[in-house]
């Protein structure tokens, strides 16, 4: 199992979590920002819970953050008078971003769902994306293999590395070999941001076959 670092002031924050997540994961340990982690310390496979004081300075606090931090397994809890718009930068980039109506146990299942390689945000963040990030980005030379077709098709889903080596009967390496390819391909940073240009290819081909008139006998 994995660990959880959470980057907070606050003791009683860290505690409550630390319980909610006591089945799931090996355990929490609060820290009070990324300085305070030790040299040669690697966080790649740690879910990191960040408790956004003001949206400033988490952005500033990810954009120095060190390799061994992984923006996808990265959970931003919002505070009540910050807005989605405030993380318009990392979205699509970090793994989580809750609302602060989010209770403990909710927190503990983002951060489950994140350590299977999904993304939680909340609906409100579909309207701060620019759509022309997604619909401009040039296409590699190569296009999508059908098997690399089949995999962003069960990301759009919202499928993890082992729901779609299960649904495919491929090994979770080939998984993640044809997730790297894909978002090379797309010019993509993460799986969010490939989910949403596989949603927003589905969607003229969709709109266009239900303008179709079924063909007279």
């Amino acid at each position: 199992m994995s660990n959880i670092a959470i980057i907070t002031d606050s003791a009683l924050l860290s505690t409550v979590i630390d319980r909610a997540v006591a089945a799931s994961f090996n355990g929490t340990r609060r820290q009070f920002g990324f300085r305070s982690i030790p040299d040669g310390e690697d966080l790649r496979d740690s879910i990191v819970i960040i408790d956004a004081v003001s949206p400033d300075a988490v952005i500033q606090l990810l954009e120095a953050r060190p390799e061994t931090v992984d923006l996808e397994r990265t959970i931003i809890l919002m505070r009540s008078d910050q807005f989605c718009e405030d993380y318009a930068s990392v979205v699509g980039r970090v793994g989580g971003l809750l609302p602060a109506d989010f209770t403990v146990e909710e927190i503990a299942l983002a951060a489950k769902l994140v350590r299977r390689g999904l993304s939680m945000v909340p609906s409100a963040v579909f309207a701060v994306i620019d759509a022309d990030e997604f619909e401009n980005v040039a296409l590699d030379e190569a296009p999508l293999t059908e098997r690399e077709d089949s995999v962003l098709n069960l990301i759009a889903e919202g499928a993890g590395n082992k729901a779609i080596a299960r649904r495919l009967d491929i090994s979770d390496s080939t998984v993640r070999v044809h997730v790297r390819s894909i978002m090379k391909k797309l010019g993509v940073q993460n799986r969010t941001q490939a989910a949403l240009r596989a949603i927003r290819q589905r969607t003229p081909q969709r709109q266009s076959a239900a303008g179709k008139l079924p063909a007279k006998r």
